[in-house]
């Protein structure tokens, strides 16, 4: 079993159903994903201190049997339709 601490056994869970190199999309609120990001990364302070904008992704990894975190508080970039007004 895959655990990123005691704080997202939801998130080991998607892990263990899907093959190695597989993409998968967890979509969650704020206050879920400070937990989960605080428990896979420490050095990111406490969970309340950690960004999560609305609309944002974060970007982890299951790398050598831990959970590593790529990218936080992403904002992903206006589309075409919604740039042209």
């Amino acid at each position: 079993m895959k655990y990123a601490g005691d704080k997202s056994p939801s998130l080991n869970a998607i892990a263990d159903r899907c093959r190695e190199g597989a993409v998968v999309v967890a979509v969650s609120h704020d206050a879920v994903n400070r937990q989960v990001l605080a428990a896979c990364c420490p050095d990111l302070g406490d969970p309340g201190s950690i960004p999560q904008d609305n609309g944002c992704f974060n970007t982890l990894e299951w790398r050598s049997g831990k959970w590593t975190v790529l990218a936080i508080n992403e904002i992903p970039p206006p589309s075409d339709e919604t740039a042209a007004g």
